[in-house]
């Protein structure tokens, strides 16, 4: 039986500096019937020249206006596409040789899945950081999904009719960098259990952030991730609204100790005030100590150290 047809579809804007790594990768796959649907997404760099030096046939090039939306590049590559199967490449990410051949044996031996994902390691990174801890392969079930998204988004091979059923991505700009979550939830409210993530690790995650960590720490990330998670649950309203509420509780609350987090820092309040701010779990006050201190070290002067040491003495002591 001949190879079934995989399009790749990347969606791209101004990563020149990153694209021919990325192609190269999915180039250099052992499974070789595939095409490449390159959506640049109005780029104003060397994007569109890096990919033109490439000969290979196999290679599509499509330049839209900037709409700044993934789901938008995503969506124009799913039109185009030609094959059986569906996978999303993110232009700064990259796949190991065995990724397409590894998840068309899997999506064969299982023909209840609809969407195939795999494991991946975080980089650049001194270490190995694997996105996830699996010993084996992972079977996903909807409500599990809706906690967290756990899928990452250059791993995925889809079977292309399943748009058919569930439509394309949505384009919101409130799901920005959230489309994919949405449309994960959206197979699974279709077909539960139909996604496996293979331990494998299969692909190279690029983390652009200078402190991954330090992301998390900002009130803006959580106020955005509230309100997509919102948004996506209003499509799922009467699926267990506790569990829901639940969810948004979470994510609420780390807005509110984050918000009080940059109040701090920035001086806006003083440290009494936020140890004795109510609704605040004490291991998430003893953290944010910590990390206030660390940032003391690292840029205040002798002065201010002792002021805040002396402090927290009379807090406790009090």
């Amino acid at each position: 039986m001949k190879d079934k047809l995989v399009s790749v579809i990347v969606p791209t804007y101004n990563r020149g500096c990153f694209i021919r790594e990325t192609i190269n990768s999915a180039l250099n796959q052992t499974y070789q019937n595939f095409e490449i649907i390159i959506i640049d997404d109005g780029s104003t760099d060397n994007t569109k020249e890096i990919i033109k030096s490439f000969n290979d046939n196999r290679i599509k090039y499509v330049f839209q206006k900037h709409s700044g939306l993934p789901a938008s590049s995503r969506n124009t590559g799913i039109k185009i596409a030609k094959g059986e199967y569906i996978a999303f490449l993110d232009s700064d990410d990259l796949w190991f040789p065995l990724k397409l051949e590894k998840q068309i044996k899997a999506i064969e031996r299982n023909p209840d899945k609809l969407l195939i994902s795999t494991n991946g390691i975080i980089f650049p990174s001194i270490f190995k950081i694997k996105f996830l801890s699996l010993n084996k392969d992972k079977e996903i079930f909807f409500k599990e999904l809706l906690k967290k998204n756990i899928i990452i988004n250059s791993s995925v091979l889809m079977k292309k009719n399943l748009v058919n059923k569930i439509g394309f991505l949505d384009e919101n700009i409130i799901l920005k960098s959230g489309e994919d979550h949405d449309y994960w939830l959206r197979i699974l409210n279709y077909k539960d259990k139909s996604i496996l993530i293979l331990k494998d690790v299969l692909i190279k995650y690029r983390d652009h952030t200078q402190s991954r960590v330090s992301q998390y720490k900002k009130s803006n990330f959580f106020l955005r991730r509230y309100k997509k998670k919102a948004y996506i649950y209003k499509k799922y309203i009467d699926y267990d609204p506790t569990y829901l509420k639940k969810i948004l509780k979470g994510i609420l609350y780390q807005y509110k100790l984050s918000k009080l987090k940059e109040a701090l820092f920035n001086k806006k309040i003083s440290f009494s005030k936020f140890l004795k701010t109510k609704n605040i779990k004490p291991i998430d006050k003893i953290l944010s100590l910590i990390d206030y201190f660390t940032n003391l070290i690292i840029f205040t002067g002798f002065a201010e150290k002792s002021i805040f040491l002396s402090n927290i003495i009379k807090y406790f002591k009090y």
